[in-house]
């Protein structure tokens, strides 16, 4: 999957376009219904939804969804621990 995502995104110059691919191959993959990525502010206090393939993460990078580092949300506790976590349903 890292070479995949290497090899693929080799010719996007942009880190967005970097991401938004990288969601998408992600989800594609593994067949996920739904894959976001969120970048941490400078201060590791809120993580950011940067890109997501599906329509309901465009939905929120329009809203500028964004998560605060430790709360009670599956993004929340990852972004503060590092710890990866696959949640199945709503978190």
């Amino acid at each position: 999957m890292a070479a995949e995502i290497s090899q693929s995104s080799a010719s996007l110059k942009r880190l967005d376009e970097v991401l938004e691919r990288s969601a998408q191959l992600i989800l594609d993959r593994f067949n996920y219904y739904h894959v976001g990525i969120y970048i941490i502010d400078n201060d590791l206090k809120i993580a950011s939804l940067v890109a997501s393939p599906t329509d309901a993460g465009k939905q929120m990078i329009n809203d500028r969804h964004r998560v605060r580092l430790g709360d009670a949300t599956a993004v929340g506790r990852v972004a503060a621990t590092g710890e990866p976590r696959v949640v199945s349903g709503i978190s």
